[in-house]
């Protein structure tokens, strides 16, 4: 056997299905992933990208499966526990989840996304977000699908690549009633309009969703919900080769040198 042939091929696939993935394509990623995998079983990252193409997908059983098969492979690698907590948590098991992201902390106690996925779970163990004058609208990013809806959506896409944004809207999931201190950024109503699958710039689908209550803080109008159910975070791209991310480095470098120029005429 070709050992060196293999590698190539699989390495291929890996690549092939990280820009699957990028594009919002979470199904291709799977078959690409998946085809990886047939090549070379024994690589912990193809089944850990294959899981966080399942949880995009909103398939947390499968994730679940490919993240432990992943933590098995390689138990000291930090981002298994992210992608198995990610999975339980999807699956609502989240004193489970809550042991998989602290597991991960402790190989890497600097990783943000399980940070923010372990304070969740600890407020859906303790019961906290019930409720509140927000919490109809709040409650919709609550929903297991709002990660990949905003994954897969252009507009939307970019945004959680921006860690500002990824604070807010896990702020929001944790507790609905921040909603309202957070709708003055159109990040975050443009979110709400993927999530609600309307545009959100039209006042009355707006106030449909809500049941007929306005955008003010203090209305009185939304009836009291039930605690929402806390989501995984957004799960960060598949591992890249060290080509695919100097590629990345310096489409973002280009894009920021942009920014500059266009801030100079400001």
């Amino acid at each position: 056997r070709d050992h060196k042939h293999y590698d190539i091929m699989a390495d291929s696939l890996k690549a092939e299905g990280n820009a699957a993935f990028s594009a919002g394509d979470f199904k291709l990623a799977v078959e690409k992933f998946s085809a990886a995998i047939d090549v070379d079983a024994s690589n912990h990252v193809f089944f850990s990208n294959r899981s966080a193409s399942y949880a995009s997908l909103g398939d947390y059983n499968s994730a679940l499966a490919d993240a432990e098969k992943c933590v098995s492979i390689n138990p000291t690698w930090p981002k298994g526990y992210s992608r198995l907590g990610a999975a339980l948590q999807g699956l609502r098991k989240f004193a489970e989840a809550k042991d998989a992201y602290s597991k991960g902390l402790e190989l890497d106690a600097s990783n943000a996304q399980m940070a923010g996925g372990l304070k969740e779970c600890e407020a859906a163990l303790s019961g906290a977000g019930a409720g509140g004058p927000m919490g109809s609208m709040g409650s919709m990013f609550s929903s297991p699908e709002m990660w990949s809806k905003l994954a897969a959506n252009p507009k939307t896409r970019d945004y959680l690549q921006q860690q500002d944004y990824l604070e807010k809207m896990r702020a929001i999931a944790a507790d609905p009633n921040k909603l309202g201190s957070h709708m003055n950024d159109p990040r975050i109503l443009e979110s709400m309009g993927v999530v609600m699958g309307v545009n959100i710039f039209s006042g009355d689908n707006v106030k449909d969703a809500m049941g007929g209550a306005g955008f003010t803080a203090d209305s009185r109008a939304a009836a009291p919900t039930p605690p929402p159910e806390p989501t995984p975070p957004p799960e960060p791209e598949p591992e890249m080769t060290e080509e695919e991310k100097a590629a990345k480095q310096s489409k973002e470098a280009a894009l920021a040198e942009k920014e500059k120029g266009n801030a100079a005429y400001k």
